[in-house]
């Protein structure tokens, strides 16, 4: 039995882990085993995931071998359950859009477009409001936070930060490229991403994870490739650093690879790896960032880029990488593509979060 979690996974916390758990006993009685999937990438230890599934085994006295987590998560490691990598996004499963990459019109500066909310998103939105250059930003914030904002999210944030909850009820979903998107938000589907691109010159990349222990290779990733736009990477701390250390970790990930996808897998990573992050214009430095303190230091690089002029400079300094990293997605996008196609049949929209 396979059980799309995504409603129950947060990036930081199990939500209704009374339904979830029933689900999990039901499996196991029923088959003997339970298969765990979602297409959002997560953390098992970050998220509390793990250390739930320890409470059931040790309860039932189950074997942990017996419960399998599909996850798109390619840093995910256990010593008991078994994973299974999966590709989650729908955007991998057509090939590859033929795009050529508009020429800069020089409107704008940076993008930063946001779908549902995080402490870093929440933080991104503050920033871009209260930016000195925001005249330069293109943005859009999809998430009603007046209607629903995850209670660990929301204290990170407030920790994190001198800002006031009343403070963040004031932000309203809005969006300065297209409609808006009611729950489940999904990604903007009808955006004229062409004219988007035009119009910026770098892009904010928010990932969906901001644990240490995620990454993976999703669609806020390869637009910005596909359009030819270097982009910031709003993830865990040392994220780009892990990425470009991964070929040499991966000796100790040998339980994620099934048998079936096991050279795909090491294609893929091998591939991320090499992927540029424009070190030569932005630097890595805000990479030993994590959280809204990361948000902070790219918002800081952006205004110096700007006051300092080097903003108009950026597009023909990042071209080689730019090239490079357009050349890896050609060879990428099949290899994802074809588990995106073995991964949608799991796929259970009445599970997903309508909040």
């Amino acid at each position: 039995m396979v059980i799309d979690i995504q409603k129950y996974w947060g990036d930081s916390e199990i939500f209704y882990p009374v339904e979830l758990t029933s689900r999990i006993i039901q499996s196991m009685q029923q088959h003997g085993h339970v298969r765990l999937f979602s297409k959002e990438v997560r953390s098992g230890t970050h998220s509390g995931l793990f250390k739930l599934l320890d409470e059931i085994c040790d309860v039932w006295q189950w074997d942990p071998k017996n419960i399998i987590i599909m996850t798109p998560n390619v840093f995910e490691k256990h010593h008991c359950y078994t994973i299974e990598r999966m590709c989650h996004w729908y955007d991998m499963l057509g090939p590859l859009p033929k795009v050529e990459p508009p020429a800069w019109d020089g409107s704008k500066v940076y993008g930063m477009f946001l779908g549902r909310a995080t402490a870093e998103r929440i933080r991104g939105v503050v920033r871009h409001q209260n930016f000195e250059y925001r005249d330069l930003g293109l943005t859009s914030f999809h998430h009603d936070l007046q209607e629903h904002i995850d209670t660990a999210e929301l204290l990170e944030y407030l920790c994190e930060t001198n800002d006031t909850f009343s403070n963040i009820l004031k932000i309203r979903p809005y969006s300065d490229i297209g409609e808006l998107y009611r729950p489940p938000i999904v990604g903007p589907k009808k955006t004229d991403w062409n004219r988007v691109y035009q119009q910026i010159a770098t892009e904010i990349n928010f990932e969906t994870s901001t644990a240490e222990d995620c990454i993976t290779w999703t669609e806020k990733s390869t637009r910005p490739i596909l359009y030819a736009r270097p982009c910031l990477l709003i993830a865990g701390k040392h994220a780009i650093k892990n990425i470009k250390n991964f070929e040499f970790q991966r000796q100790g990930y040998e339980p994620i690879r099934s048998k079936e996808n096991a050279e795909i897998i090491d294609k893929i990573c091998f591939l991320i790896s090499d992927v540029r992050f424009f070190e030569n214009v932005f630097g890595t430095d805000y990479d030993n960032d994590a959280g809204v303190h990361r948000v902070d230091h790219v918002f800081d690089i952006l205004h110096t880029l700007i006051r300092t002029g080097q903003a108009d400079k950026i597009l023909p300094r990042c071209q080689k990488d730019l090239d490079h990293n357009r050349n890896l997605l050609k060879e990428l996008h099949p290899l994802t593509r074809q588990l995106s196609l073995q991964s949608q049949k799991y796929h259970d929209k009445s599970t997903w979060p309508q909040a």
